[in-house]
């Protein structure tokens, strides 16, 4: 009998008596006190996400930024070279650019430039019976109403007289 009383003992002791219905509220209110996120950890999500935001637009507005002023720059260096080549073709086909300045508006697309043209004689000492002449030749080209200038040429033209 002992035996027996033993074995009844471990029973009694080693199995736990389960109520079905405590057990399953137990366990949904685990469930619930897991599954949300509380005040601080939406807090720290809103934080992340508007510092990465930030950082994406200021890179996006600094790479738009350099976009404009880069065709900007390549649409002032056009027109200084596409200047320049004029003045080549006039000193080559006519009579050279005469000294003195001249300021002026250009369109571009949808940009507008203002070139100033500066005309030296930079003869230095003309020999007598020599006929060459030289001129130095400048063109500044900015954006209208802006004082950066964009482009700067300089070119030396000699010629016969």
């Amino acid at each position: 009998m002992s035996s027996s009383l033993f074995y009844r003992r471990a029973y009694y002791i080693g199995v736990a008596r389960v109520n079905p219905i405590k057990t399953a509220r137990q366990a949904s209110q685990r469930h619930r006190n897991t599954v949300g996120l509380t005040l601080l950890e939406i807090l720290v999500a809103l934080s992340i996400f508007s510092v990465v935001s930030v950082s994406i637009l200021s890179g996006l507005t600094s790479g738009d930024r350099l976009r404009r002023r880069g065709t900007r720059l390549q649409s002032a260096t056009h027109l200084a070279s596409n200047l320049a080549e004029q003045i080549r073709a006039q000193a080559y086909w006519s009579e050279p650019v005469e000294p003195g300045d001249s300021t002026y508006e250009e369109m571009v697309g949808s940009l507008v430039f203002e070139v100033e043209r500066t005309v030296h004689d930079t003869t230095p000492f003309p020999r007598s019976g020599s006929s060459q002449r030289n001129r130095e030749i400048t063109i500044h080209i900015r954006l209208a109403g802006e004082e950066d200038t964009l482009a700067n040429f300089r070119l030396v033209q000699g010629y016969l007289q």
